[in-house]
């Protein structure tokens, strides 16, 4: 996918009255605060055409790119939009910027999606989101919960790693501390990936 068509594109479509930047192809709501929300255009390898995602990215789970895993295809898994239809492909990417969540919704909207998960990736989104919201106990049972068993991949250790520290943190400095912690990790995410922030 050509990045400089898809902002051509996009560029007339962005709400008013907001700030919109872009970083490759997602357009995102700037500045970003824990989360970036906006809409991506992706290249597909089994069309001519781009998938369109409405995204929404935890910015306080370490990443060097954006992750999709929070956010919405539009019009489906397999759907693609054709460059010569460029009517519907403004349709799908109009429909991606509206009723964009608040941060505390995509917060409880993770803790939802984690329950008793196996994912530790979203065990570890999940107990950030409850600390966030001042839910000490509940970010504890999250840990508890997590699958923290050795992995043969080292992402997957890695993550591991990441939540025995959260629990530390949580228990030896508190809930204040660790929010703290967090957000800085949101800011250091934001600036790996070159988003503008507050």
């Amino acid at each position: 996918m050509k990045i400089a068509q898809w902002k051509r594109v996009v560029r007339p479509l962005v709400p008013e009255g907001e700030r919109w930047e872009f970083s490759r192809s997602l357009c995102y709501r700037a500045p970003v605060g824990r989360f970036v929300f906006g809409v991506l255009g992706e290249g597909s390898g089994f069309s001519t055409g781009a998938y369109i995602w409405r995204v929404s990215m935890p910015l306080f789970v370490p990443r060097e790119r954006v992750d999709l895993s929070y956010s919405k295809r539009i019009g489906g898994g397999t759907h693609t939009y054709e460059w010569d239809d460029v009517d519907a492909m403004k349709a799908a990417i109009t429909s991606g910027f509206l009723n964009l969540p608040t941060e505390k919704d995509e917060l409880h909207r993770i803790i939802k999606m984690a329950y008793r998960s196996p994912n530790t990736r979203l065990s570890e989104a999940a107990a950030c989101s409850q600390i966030l919201l001042g839910d000490q106990p509940g970010a504890l049972d999250t840990i508890n919960h997590a699958n923290l068993s050795p992995s043969p991949y080292e992402w997957a250790n890695e993550v591991n790693r990441r939540v025995v520290s959260l629990r530390k943190t949580l228990e030896e400095k508190g809930l204040d501390a660790t929010a703290r912690d967090i957000d800085a990790q949101a800011k250091r995410t934001a600036s790996a990936l070159g988003l503008v922030q507050q």
